[in-house]
Order: C-alpha cells, then structure tokens, then sequence
C-alpha cells in the first residue's frame, strides 16, 4: 500500500564476512525506514535457501539483497522480476549478471568486495612513483577484471601485463612473470589462481627479485606484500543501502557502485628489502603500516 515502508529480504551465507556486510546494511535500511528481514543460511544450503525462497515469495519483497556472487545468480534465477542488490561480490566486472547482453543487467545493482581498477592504480602510483610496468596473474573468471586494471593502467602511464594462471600450474606463470621485465605484480582474488602455497611462493619471489606484490588483503600485506588495497564489509552493506534505494527509484544504474570507502596498507620492512621507499605513500592518513621495528 501507498506509504508504507518498502521491504527488503536480506539473503547472506553465514560466513563472517558476509555477516558483517549483511547486518550493516540492515541497519542502515532499517535507518532510512525501510522494512527488513535478515535470513542467513545457516543450515544445510539446499535447506536454508529453500526456506529463503519460500519467504521472498510469500512477502514479496520489493528487492533482495544477497551477499555474494553465487547466492546473486541463484536469487535472480529463481526469483523473477524482483530487483536484486548484491553485496560483497570480488571480480564484479566477470560477474555473468552484469556482462554485456545479460538479461538480468537490467534488474541487479550493487557494492562488490573490490576496490575499483582505478583506485587500485592509483595507490600502486602512490606506493612506487617509478614503477611503469607491473603483471597480474587471472584465471578465466577474471579476465574482465584485469583487462579494466589494464586499462586504468594505460590512463596513469602504467602498463599492466596479464598472464593466464591456474592454481595446479602457478609455476608456470610465475616463470613467465620473472620473464616479463615488469616491475611488479597486482594480484586479483581468483581462487582459481592463488591458493595459500601460491601467495607465500609470489611473496618470496617478490623480496627474492626485488619487485612489489600488491595485494588484495591486510593479511598478505603483513606476511610480506609490499602493500595493498581492500574493503571492510561494513563498510560495504552501508553502501549497499544506496544501492537498494536507486533499485527502488528505478531506473537501474549501470554497472558496480565501488566501495567509496577503501582501506591501504603498506609493509615498510619489505620495503627497505626490496629497495622502494614508502615514506610518502605511508604518512597518507589511514594507510594500515606493517613490518615497523619496536
């Protein structure tokens, strides 16, 4: 009925990382007076989604948010015409509901787990002045991905290198890396890709040889990348409330709305072994800083 609050079901695997996105979001809808429900999946997935689907078709949300990728192409698969807003999505631009042609583009909006390509550039510009050439490593779900880092790449006067991996093979692509010539690698979350073996190894190559990893985490940061980029979830669900306002207003945006909000850190130690100087890059307000001697 006219005036009443608009209803958003919340969907989200009950994962800590989705959790968090989930409840933030819920109580920024809540704030702005929406009506919500938070389902998360924490029985077995056939069991609690089925209950999920049973509850979107009973209260007829105006919109669905879901937390992550896969949740998303169930949900507007199985639930028509409903406006989706998905939340801690990675490589959004591989996404198969936002690729070019989808029939679902029309009716999904959301805030991925990404740092946007060109805010990414932008701190490696900031990191290491005089790096002009660096390679990402991208499985076959993220080829989009790195293709638009290349592509902000070529706007800043970086070129960006892509190299096809596959996790059962990283040897092989790293080899091709050190043949590269490039001065460092970017890396993507691509499961298909990096597994904890991978990272260590592309972590020790990187002081080895003397060129930047920048990653897509904290975590790697301090266990040795040279510094990296990423976003908190909550930060991530209270964005996601805008997007499930545009879906209400209509007509849908185009494309991923990125975290405006991005986290930086930098690890001065791997730093000073692998010759690059981040006093500049580390005194910027907010920059996490790793490997600082007590």
């Amino acid at each position: 009925m006219a005036g009443e609050p608009a209803r958003v079901l919340i969907i989200s695997p009950d994962k800590p990382i989705y959790r968090d996105a989930a409840d933030a979001l819920n109580a920024a809808l809540r704030q702005r007076g929406h009506a919500t429900e938070l389902m998360a999946l924490r029985e077995s997935e056939a069991a609690a989604y089925g209950a999920a689907l049973k509850r979107a078709r009973e209260w007829k949300p105006a919109v669905i948010a879901t937390g992550g990728a896969a949740l998303t192409l169930d949900v507007l698969r199985d639930v028509p015409q409903t406006p989706v807003a998905f939340f801690m999505v990675p490589n959004v631009l591989d996404a198969p509901f936002l690729a070019d042609g989808s029939p679902e583009r029309k009716r999904v909006a959301g805030v991925p787990s990404d740092v946007s390509p060109a805010d990414q550039i932008a701190w490696i510009a900031a990191t290491a002045p005089d790096v002009k050439r660096v390679c990402v490593l991208h499985g076959e779900r993220t080829r989009r991905t790195a293709e638009s880092l290349a592509s902000s790449g070529r706007e800043r006067g970086i070129e960006v290198v892509l190299i096809a991996a596959r996790e059962d093979a990283f040897m092989e692509a790293a080899s091709k890396v050190s043949a590269s010539e490039a001065q460092g690698v970017v890396m993507i979350p691509d499961s298909q890709v990096y597994n904890g073996a991978n990272i260590q190894h592309l972590l020790l190559w990187g002081i080895r040889e003397k060129r930047a990893v920048w990653a897509f985490s904290d975590k790697a940061v301090k266990a040795g990348a040279f510094a990296g980029f990423f976003v908190e979830p909550a930060d991530v669900g209270r964005e996601c409330a805008e997007a499930v306002e545009e879906l209400l207003r209509g007509p849908v945006p185009d494309g991923p709305r990125y975290c405006a909000r991005i986290q930086r850190a930098i690890n001065v130690h791997t730093a000073s072994l692998i010759a690059l100087s981040p006093d500049q890059a580390s005194r910027q307000g907010g920059v996490r800083v790793f490997g600082e001697q007590p």
